[in-house]
Parts: C-alpha cells; structure tokens; sequence
C-alpha cells in the first residue's frame, strides 16, 4: 500500500485498474500527478485509501483532487 506523511487536507481514493499490475498503475498515476499537478510530497502525496481496490492521493488544494478523479474515475464507475 502506497502511504506517505503529509498534511494535505483534500483527499481522493479511485479504483486500481484491473487490467494493470500494481507497480505499473502506481509509476503511470505517480508520473501523471507530477506532469499535471506538481511535485510529489510539494502538492500531493500518496494517503491511505482503507481498501485494497483503491489508490488514495492527498492535495494541497481542492482544484488539484478534482482535476485527479475527472481524469482516473471512468464515467459510468
């Protein structure tokens, strides 16, 4: 499980995709949020999603998390 300390108050959980390994979904979601958001432990941060299907992702600011889910959640989940 991806967990890391941090302060950031806007949280997001999205479902892993299935048809993905578990480190080949965490480096493409960690590239995504460093290219399109900032710098990890700067404006995001992995956080503790309490279940094995979901990734949790931490932000810095509200926009940041919406910006996330419109992007990993597939429409109709």
């Amino acid at each position: 499980m991806l967990v890391d300390k941090h302060d950031f108050e806007f949280v997001a959980t999205v479902p892993w995709a299935s048809h993905h390994d578990y480190y080949t979904l965490a480096g493409q979601i960690e590239f995504w949020l460093d290219s399109n958001i900032g710098w990890h432990h700067q404006v995001w941060a992995w956080h503790d999603s309490q279940q094995p299907y979901l990734v949790g992702v931490a932000f810095r600011w509200d926009h940041d998390r919406t910006f996330f889910l419109l992007h990993w959640i597939p429409i109709g989940k």
